[in-house]
């Protein structure tokens, strides 16, 4: 289940998305299409609705829910803390549960850790993961398979990180291309301009 107050910015980013409005239904049919494991049901967002609408975030007309700008204004301002929350919870969660995974298993989720995870320069998670059952003197065969997983785990990591990190800077390339050209269409606009005098009445 969301924390109550990231269930309240869920509706407002989708009511703010849909700027036509949706019914209590409608919202809830959006939040599983997001989020499928949720167990989000109509008794759950109504509640949710009319203390957003008695805060004036939304407003209700005939049954269909939209989003107003003093809740515009909440979004925009209460996302931030929201993300900053999640993205410190979520590593410390993921470290603590694979700890209880077998070595073998372990080593299934490593390549999918999330890059938005902030595990730190030190790269906290290898403590988890590099474990006594990685190395043991008394089974070098096992443990050399272990190590030599983790290796090919971390080259996997390192390849789709640069993958992604390429991406990110050829999409940036491109948007900033795109406002460049808009700037220089905008300058060569104003050039063309007429300038027309001002004649002051006596």
């Amino acid at each position: 289940m969301f924390p109550r107050k990231a269930l309240d910015l869920i509706i407002l980013s989708i009511l703010n998305d849909n700027t036509e409005g949706l019914s209590g239904y409608s919202l809830v049919m959006k939040i599983k299409e997001f989020f499928p494991i949720t167990n989000v049901s109509p008794g759950t967002i109504y509640p949710k609705l009319k203390k957003l609408s008695d805060a004036n975030d939304i407003k209700e007309l005939e049954k269909i829910y939209k989003i107003t700008d003093q809740g515009k204004q909440r979004l925009q301002e209460s996302t931030p803390k929201i993300i900053d929350d999640t993205l410190s919870f979520m590593p410390k969660l993921y470290k603590i549960l694979i700890g209880t995974l077998p070595f073998n298993k372990r080593m299934n989720y490593m390549s999918d850790i999330p890059s938005c995870f902030h595990f730190g320069a030190g790269h906290e998670y290898d403590e988890t993961i590099f474990s006594k059952e990685s190395v043991c003197s008394s089974n070098i065969s096992g443990s050399l398979k272990h190590l030599t997983a983790m290796k090919e785990k971390l080259e996997e990591s390192k390849i789709r990180i640069q993958q992604q990190a390429d991406q990110r800077l050829q999409h940036i390339e491109k948007r900033l291309k795109a406002i460049q050209q808009k700037i220089d269409e905008c300058n060569k606009e104003k050039e063309q301009w007429t300038k027309i005098p001002i004649v002051e009445d006596d």
